[in-house]
Protein backbone atom coordinates (compact mmCIF):
# COMPACT_ATOMS: atom_id res chain seq x y z
CA UNK A 1 0.00 0.00 0.00
CA UNK A 2 2.94 2.85 0.80
CA UNK A 3 3.91 2.38 -3.18
CA UNK A 4 0.20 3.29 -4.38
CA UNK A 5 0.09 5.77 -1.94
CA UNK A 6 3.17 7.38 -3.18
CA UNK A 7 2.63 6.56 -6.46
CA UNK A 8 -0.83 8.33 -6.06
CA UNK A 9 0.84 11.21 -4.24
CA UNK A 10 2.82 11.86 -7.19
CA UNK A 11 0.39 11.80 -10.03
CA UNK A 12 -1.86 14.57 -8.38
CA UNK A 13 1.46 16.79 -7.87
CA UNK A 14 2.35 15.92 -11.42
CA UNK A 15 -1.01 16.46 -12.52
CA UNK A 16 -1.54 19.58 -10.86
CA UNK A 17 1.78 21.43 -12.03
CA UNK A 18 0.41 19.87 -15.57
CA UNK A 19 -2.94 21.83 -15.13
CA UNK A 20 -0.85 24.91 -14.54
CA UNK A 21 1.09 24.72 -17.54
CA UNK A 22 -1.71 23.92 -20.07
CA UNK A 23 -3.98 26.88 -18.74
CA UNK A 24 -0.53 29.48 -18.90
CA UNK A 25 -0.75 28.40 -22.68
CA UNK A 26 -4.33 28.18 -22.74
CA UNK A 27 -4.78 24.38 -23.55
CA UNK A 28 -6.11 21.07 -21.99
CA UNK A 29 -4.26 17.79 -21.77
CA UNK A 30 -6.35 16.64 -24.93
CA UNK A 31 -5.14 19.39 -27.05
CA UNK A 32 -2.03 19.11 -25.80
CA UNK A 33 -2.11 15.56 -26.74
CA UNK A 34 -3.27 16.32 -30.25
CA UNK A 35 -0.57 19.22 -31.11
CA UNK A 36 2.91 16.53 -29.59
CA UNK A 37 1.00 13.73 -31.68
CA UNK A 38 1.34 16.33 -34.55
CA UNK A 39 4.84 17.43 -33.68
CA UNK A 40 5.96 14.11 -33.15
CA UNK A 41 4.77 12.51 -36.32
CA UNK A 42 4.25 15.23 -38.54
CA UNK A 43 1.09 15.51 -41.22
CA UNK A 44 -1.31 12.79 -40.57
CA UNK A 45 -5.05 11.89 -41.22
CA UNK A 46 -7.82 12.19 -38.48
CA UNK A 47 -7.44 8.77 -38.91
CA UNK A 48 -3.99 8.10 -37.77
CA UNK A 49 -4.68 10.68 -35.29
CA UNK A 50 -7.52 8.73 -33.88
CA UNK A 51 -4.96 5.64 -33.68
CA UNK A 52 -1.81 7.73 -32.53
CA UNK A 53 -3.97 9.24 -29.68
CA UNK A 54 -5.66 5.81 -29.03
CA UNK A 55 -9.10 8.11 -29.07
CA UNK A 56 -12.33 7.92 -30.98
CA UNK A 57 -13.19 9.49 -34.18
CA UNK A 58 -15.62 11.58 -32.69
CA UNK A 59 -13.26 12.89 -30.11
CA UNK A 60 -11.02 13.63 -33.05
CA UNK A 61 -13.46 15.44 -34.81
CA UNK A 62 -13.85 18.06 -31.49
CA UNK A 63 -10.40 18.73 -30.47
CA UNK A 64 -9.75 18.99 -34.31
CA UNK A 65 -12.40 21.50 -34.36
CA UNK A 66 -11.49 23.66 -31.35
CA UNK A 67 -7.79 23.89 -32.51
CA UNK A 68 -8.78 24.55 -35.75
CA UNK A 69 -10.63 27.39 -34.70
CA UNK A 70 -7.88 28.95 -32.50
CA UNK A 71 -5.43 28.67 -35.94
CA UNK A 72 -3.22 25.94 -34.26
CA UNK A 73 -4.03 23.24 -36.91
CA UNK A 74 -5.16 23.59 -40.54
CA UNK A 75 -7.14 20.55 -42.63
CA UNK A 76 -5.87 20.07 -46.05
CA UNK A 77 -8.57 17.78 -48.53
CA UNK A 78 -6.49 14.96 -50.11
CA UNK A 79 -6.13 15.55 -53.52
CA UNK A 80 -5.93 11.59 -54.77
CA UNK A 81 -8.97 11.05 -52.46
CA UNK A 82 -11.53 13.62 -52.43
CA UNK A 83 -13.47 12.53 -49.33
CA UNK A 84 -10.49 12.03 -47.02
CA UNK A 85 -8.09 15.62 -45.45
CA UNK A 86 -4.50 15.89 -43.69
CA UNK A 87 -3.97 17.89 -40.64
CA UNK A 88 -1.15 20.36 -39.84
CA UNK A 89 0.36 22.05 -37.35
CA UNK A 90 -0.20 25.73 -38.34
CA UNK A 91 3.23 28.02 -37.55
CA UNK A 92 1.25 29.48 -34.20
CA UNK A 93 0.66 25.58 -33.13
CA UNK A 94 4.16 24.39 -34.28
CA UNK A 95 5.50 27.59 -32.02
CA UNK A 96 2.68 26.83 -29.01
CA UNK A 97 3.85 23.01 -28.86
CA UNK A 98 7.59 24.33 -28.82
Amino acid sequence: MGVFGRLSRLNALTSAEMRRTFARHDLDSSSFDVLATLRRSGRLTPAGLMRASMITSVAVTQRLDRLEARGLVTRTPNQSDGRGVYVDLTDAGRELIE
